[in-house]
């Protein structure tokens, strides 16, 4: 399975993974490469979160393959998920 690797912020986010279950419906902010302008572009998305671990949690963007899923360290960029 390929590796998708994002920047990340280098600043520690604050975190509480016990308010992250598997199967819990969130907004997620996607950060990808635009094909036509060739910039960092983010957008919100739905996700399902799929695992929980102390630190990370793996995500499934609901219009999406499952190739496209992500784990998201929540020492780093916990402001990139919305509980719905």
């Amino acid at each position: 399975m390929p590796v998708r690797v994002l920047p990340t912020r280098g600043v520690m986010a604050s975190f509480a993974v016990d308010s992250y279950h598997r199967f819990q419906y969130v907004d997620v902010q996607d950060i990808f490469w635009g094909n036509k302008t060739g910039r960092l572009l983010t957008q919100w998305q739905q996700c399902q979160i799929r695992e929980v671990t102390p630190t990370r949690v793996r995500v499934r963007y609901l219009k999406w393959p499952r190739y496209w899923d992500e784990w998201i360290d929540l020492r780093v960029d916990a402001d990139r998920i919305k509980c719905v």
